[in-house]
C-alpha cells in the first residue's frame, strides 16, 4: 500500500507539473464545483479543462469530520480512489466514471475483488481470469467445481482435451461413453495426457448406487471398453460382472491365448446356461470348455456342454478307469431267491424270445440305441438273469439227479432179471 501511494504521488507531481507548463484552467482552494468546502472538513482540488468527452480530469484531496478522508485521481476513462473510513477501513478502488462500476476494489475490513479482464501474477500476458507463473502456497481450502466441492459436471467420459476435457473429478447424470448400461448418476475420475489434442487418459468410474468400480485406458479412443475391477466384499466373495447391464456377458479368467482359463456364465439370461466352465483359449482368444458345471442343477459335463436334466454326469467321449463303483438306490435283485418269486418256466422264456428277440425285462437293441445303457440298471437286470439261470440250473440238476436215480434203478432191475435167467 505504501508503494502504491508513493507511486500515485509521483504521478501527481508529473501531472501537476504538466498542468503548470501547458496553461490549464486551474482552481485551487475552496471555490468552484470541485472545491466546495464540506461540513466539518475541507476539499483541495486541481482540475483541467473539459476534454472532448465532457469529463473533467481531477485531482482531489478530501477530509471530513466523519472520520473520513480520501484521495481521488480522475480522468475520462478511469477513476483512482484511496480512502480511509471508520466504518470500512482503508480502501483502494479503480472504477469506470461512466457507470461507477468498480473494476478493482481493495478493502481494509470487508471483501475485496477484481472485476476487470485477466489478472496475471508473475506474467504480463495473462490468458485466464487468474494466471500465475510460479509456485503457490495455500493455507486453507481451495474450492472450485459444483458448489465448491471440487467436483465438476461432465456427461461424456470420452471427451477429448481440446473440446474442454481436463483431468479431475466429475459427476454425470446422463453418462456417455461410460460402462455399458450406465444410467442416472455416476462418478468419474479422469487423468489426462498433457497434450489436449489427443485422447489418451486413465479413468475410473462407478455408479452412485452400488460398490462396483470400472477402469480403462482410453488409448486415444472415446469408446474404449471398460474393465470391471475385481474386489472382495465384506463376506469374502468376489462378484464378477463386466458391465452394468441386467444381462451380463461371460467372464473369463486366465490366459488370453493358448492357455487354461475359467469361464463364468453366472448372470446369463439363457435358462440352463448359468454355468462354471473350465477349459482353454485358442490363438484368437476363443474359449473352449472341457468341464461344465450347471449352476442350477449342479449337473456336470465332461467334453460336452449339453447335459440332459436327468443326468448328474454327461461325458462326450471314451472313459477309462481302474475301478468303477456303482451304488444303487433301488434293491439289489436278491429277491429272485425268495420263495415268493415268480420264476418263468423255460418254455415261457423261449416263447418270449421267439416273439421279441431279447430276454424278458432286458432292453432291446433299439432302446439302447435311443436312450443308451444305464450301467446300474443293466447290471441289476443281468444279475437278475444270472440268478434266474442259477435257479433253472438247480431245478435242472434236481431233475437230472432224479432221472439218474430212475435210470440206476432200471439198470439194477435189468441186471437182476438177467441174472435170474
Amino acid at each position: 500500500m505504501k508503494k502504491l501511494i508513493g507511486t500515485i504521488f509521483i504521478l501527481l507531481s508529473v501531472k501537476f507539473s504538466y498542468s503548470q507548463t501547458t496553461s490549464p484552467t486551474t482552481n485551487f482552494g475552496t471555490t468552484g464545483s470541485c472545491c466546495a468546502t464540506a461540513t466539518n472538513g475541507y476539499t483541495i482540488g486541481v482540475s483541467e479543462a473539459t476534454n472532448t468527452n465532457g469529463k473533467l480530469p481531477t485531482l482531489q484531496f478530501h477530509t471530513s469530520g466523519y472520520h473520513e478522508a480520501f484521495f481521488r485521481l480522475a480522468s475520462d476513462i478511469r477513476v483512482f480512489e484511496i480512502g480511509d473510513n471508520q466504518a470500512i477501513g482503508v480502501d483502494f478502488a479503480i472504477r469506470n466514471p461512466a457507470n461507477s462500476l468498480r473494476n478493482v476494489y481493495l478493502s481494509g475490513k470487508g471483501s475485496s475483488y477484481f472485476n476487470g479482464g485477466n489478472l496475471g501474477i508473475g506474467t504480463v500476458s495473462p490468458t485466464e481470469k487468474l494466471d500465475i507463473v510460479g509456485n503457490v502456497k495455500l493455507s486453507g481450502t481451495l474450492k472450485f467445481g459444483n458448489s465448491g466441492t471440487r467436483t465438476e459436471y461432465r456427461n461424456n467420459a470420452g471427451l477429448q482435451g481440446n473440446l474442454g476435457s481436463m483431468s479431475g473429478f466429475y459427476e454425470s447424470y446422463e453418462p456417455q461413453n461410460f460402462p455399458s448400461g450406465a444410467s442416472s448418476w455416476w462418478h468419474l475420475l479422469d487423468t489426462r495426457h498433457s497434450n489436449p489434442d489427443n485422447n489418451y487418459a486413465m479413468q475410473l468410474a462407478g455408479s452412485f448406487f452400488d460398490q462396483k468400480m470400472y477402469f480403462r485406458k482410453t488409448n486415444n479412443s472415446a469408446t474404449q471398453d471398460w474393465k470391471e475391477i475385481v474386489a472382495v466384499d465384506a463376506t469374502g466373495k468376489i462378484n464378477l460382472d463386466n458391465d452394468a447391464a441386467s444381462l451380463k456377458k461371460s467372464v473369463i479368467i486366465g490366459s488370453y491365448v493358448y492357455g487354461g482359463a475359467i469361464k463364468f456364465n453366472a448372470h446369463s439370461g439363457v435358462a440352463n446356461n448359468r454355468n462354471l466352465e473350465l477349459g482353454n483359449t485358442d490363438n484368437s482368444g476363443i474359449f473352449y470348455p472341457s468341464i461344465t458345471v450347471n449352476a442350477e442343477n449342479r449337473n456336470v459335463g465332461i467334453g460336452t456342454t449339453s447335459i440332459p436334466t436327468d443326468y448328474k454326469l454327461a461325458v462326450g467321449g471314451n472313459i477309462i478307469a481302474e475301478k468303477v463303483v456303482v451304488k444303487l438306490k433301488a434293491d439289489w435283485p436278491d429277491y429272485v431267491f425268495k420263495k415268493t418269486y415268480d420264476l418263468r418256466s423255460l418254455e415261457q422264456v423261449e416263447q418270449y424270445i421267439n416273439q421279441n428277440s431279447h430276454l424278458p425285462e432286458v432292453p432291446s437293441a433299439d432302446e439302447i440305441n435311443k436312450t443308451g445303457i444305464d450301467l446300474g440298471q443293466i447290471n441289476t437286470k443281468l444279475l437278475q438273469k444270472v440268478e434266474e439261470i442259477t435257479l433253472y440250473l438247480i431245478n435242472q440238476s434236481k431233475e437230472i439227479k432224479m432221472q439218474n436215480n430212475k435210470i440206476e434203478n432200471l439198470q439194477n432191475e435189468i441186471h437182476r432179471l438177467r441174472n435170474r435167467n
